[in-house]
């Protein structure tokens, strides 16, 4: 008969003996199969009967066999038998660790801590990977047992953490985090400004936060000319072109033509409130105002 026991675990090996002469037989057990019989099994000490004995796999590395052989003796011979024990790999467990929620643009830390492996042999070797929720799934298994997950939008993610030993034995972790929809966004630099600006020099707005590209367009981000008499008159021919990761947005002043800004000329920019985060929140430039507000800045143009 042949045995199947974890990593870690134990178990009972077990068999019957007879003496024909009546002779009491010792049964003892060699587990590594080196020829040494280190232990005497239970149940022994009669001319007929059943022995047993407990096989640990305490720092046992599997998948693997051991052969164990087992010996009947009396005072005068002894018979040998033998049986196999297979040695079953257990997939490591981990602590994973990741915040029950964190505000829009905050990362999420994720870590597996307090790694263990019934074998002593795969704790040496364990390699972890994570799953940041965002539908890119798993990353590579590395010896990191950390990572870092960046937000831009409210709402859940689902994240996950796995732990794996040489041979292929994996546990994996999840679990919920609220992302908090909590902050509008904003414009924090603005270009040009002052006097003196190049005529034909493009207008930047960063923002605070990735933008839904979509909302980055001619209807939320224009270009006033300033009227001696305080009036404005919008410059329609411009182009707004969103940078590719959504945290600025640069305006042409006149799209494909060649025409260049008046000079000495005063001009108004403006980045309305239909510009939206991914969340959907709307532009607000001054949050202690009631309502959003607008982003409005000014330049003059120089002579040339």
């Amino acid at each position: 008969t042949s045995y199947t026991v974890n990593e870690g675990g134990s178990v009972t090996l077990s068999g019957a003996y007879n003496d024909a002469d009546g002779d009491t037989v010792t049964v003892t057990v060699d587990a590594n199969n080196d020829g040494t019989y280190e232990s005497e099994a239970a149940g022994d000490g009669a001319s007929s009967g059943t022995w047993s004995y407990t096989f640990s796999a305490a720092g046992r590395d599997g998948p693997a066999s051991q052969t164990v052989n087992i010996k009947a003796s009396d005072s005068v011979a002894f018979n040998t038998t033998s049986t196999t024990v297979n040695v079953v790999n257990m997939a490591p467990t981990a602590t994973f660790n990741a915040p029950d929620s964190v505000d829009e643009g905050s990362s999420i830390a994720l870590s597996l801590t307090n790694a263990t492996d019934p074998s002593s042999v795969d704790m040496g070797s364990l390699t972890y990977r994570f799953d940041c929720g965002t539908g890119a799934g798993f990353g590579l298994f590395t010896a990191s047992n950390t990572a870092s997950c960046p937000t831009n939008d409210s709402g859940t993610r689902t994240v996950k953490g796995q732990v794996r030993d040489k041979d292929g034995g994996i546990n994996e972790y999840t679990r919920t985090v609220t992302i908090n929809d909590i902050t509008a966004p904003l414009v924090t630099g603005s270009t040009p400004t002052g006097k003196g600006v190049a005529r034909n020099a493009p207008l930047t707005a960063t923002f605070s936060e990735q933008m839904n590209p979509n909302t980055l367009s001619k209807s939320t981000f224009k270009l006033f000319k300033v009227n001696s008499d305080g009036t404005t008159t919008r410059i329609r021919n411009t182009t707004v072109t969103p940078s590719t990761d959504g945290l600025t947005a640069t305006l042409d002043p006149f799209g494909t033509s060649t025409t260049l800004l008046r000079a000495n000329s005063k001009y108004k920019a403006v980045v309305t409130t239909g510009a939206k985060d991914l969340a959907g929140n709307a532009l607000d430039q001054n949050s202690s105002r009631t309502g959003n507000q607008s982003k409005v800045w000014t330049f003059t143009t120089g002579s040339s």
